[in-house]
């Protein structure tokens, strides 16, 4: 059985998406001071271009891993 690889076009394609804090902000669902604070302390990596601060989905997905808790939707 063969299996489909992603061409390398569409890796760096999926890997060059880049938000701006407003939209990472809602995506999270917080502020954007808060998406702000999480950059500063370095919780939250980034990019700047041309005076614009953009985040990686590859950024996003590693604060993501690094700050998930296996217990945030345990039923009481």
């Amino acid at each position: 059985m063969q299996t489909k690889s992603k061409s390398s076009a569409q890796v760096q394609a999926q890997e060059c998406k880049l938000y701006t804090t407003d939209e990472v902000a809602e995506i999270f669902r917080v502020s954007t001071r808060t998406i702000q604070n999480w950059r500063d302390k370095g919780h939250l990596d980034y990019v700047q271009q041309n005076h614009v601060i953009l985040y990686s989905q590859e950024d996003i997905d590693e604060f993501l891993r690094k700050n998930h808790s296996k217990n945030s939707f345990r039923k009481k």
